[in-house]
């Protein structure tokens, strides 16, 4: 197996948008993530805060509050993507079916 059968010129390959509108996403990942280091790093070297989820597992307000923010950008710039209104629709269903 070559370079080319997989890796970034495999990736690149089957791009389904344009080299403008890959940049623009992955500046909007980028800022994404930088939003969230900012929550996390209040949430740095403290006692964590951790709540059970409606499945019974645990999760950190840190990363609670990093999920709402990243989904409330995502709407927020592509309100019409079906993926993301798809995906989140999905696990509020699955959340109120098991509380």
């Amino acid at each position: 197996m070559t370079e080319a059968d997989y890796g970034i010129v495999w990736s690149a390959s089957r791009a389904r948008a344009s080299a403008d509108q890959l940049a623009e996403w992955q500046g909007f990942a980028q800022a994404l993530c930088d939003a969230a280091d900012s929550i996390s790093l209040q949430h740095f070297r403290r006692e964590l805060d951790i709540q059970a989820k409606p499945d019974r597992t645990f999760v950190t307000v840190a990363d609670q509050s990093i999920e709402r923010l990243i989904r409330e950008r995502i709407r927020s710039r592509y309100p019409a993507s079906p993926s993301s209104a798809r995906c989140w629709r999905s696990r509020s269903t699955a959340s109120s079916r098991s509380g």
